[in-house]
């Protein structure tokens, strides 16, 4: 699911300090890690100093989600994904795993494909009724047209 890599927060937190991260983003993930023992990293992309809080703790307690289109290059769709956050400290933390799959793109016509399982996916996680509304009133305003 998640292909980018999750780093545990203090040692993430070292990684910051060698990849010389701003003293602000490496006290706000010292304050971070003081309210959630199980804080990871997760980096996106490596060659990016792109730098996101997550928890397991906050998959439960998740009141906002981020929803966009991706498309990877060389790939001939795009999927939806779902960032459940919640903010602690005037900082936005993501849960663990960062990100959901939602839905892909439909290429045979128009609207989004819901992800197999995806009730079940969200269950699992544990993600709020909130955001598990959220998610699925995007995908009703989205459905799945195909062309004849």
């Amino acid at each position: 699911m998640i292909q980018h890599f999750l780093t545990p927060a203090q040692k993430g937190i070292e990684t910051l300090s060698a990849c010389g991260a701003d003293q602000n983003v490496i006290d706000a993930f010292k304050i971070l890690f003081a309210r959630l023992p199980d804080l990871t990293i997760f980096r996106p992309d490596p060659e990016k100093a792109d730098w996101y809080p997550c928890s397991k703790t906050v998959n439960r307690m998740a009141d906002e989600c981020h929803i966009h289109d991706f498309k990877r290059p060389n790939e001939d769709f795009t999927d939806i994904y779902a960032w459940p956050s919640t903010t602690i400290e005037d900082y936005k933390v993501y849960g663990d795993p960062p990100y959901i799959i939602i839905g892909r793109v439909n290429t045979a016509g128009f609207g989004v494909i819901p992800t197999a399982d995806l009730e079940d996916l969200m269950d699992k996680e544990g993600i709020p009724f909130k955001v598990v509304r959220k998610i699925r009133e995007h995908l009703n305003s989205r459905p799945a047209i195909f062309y004849m």
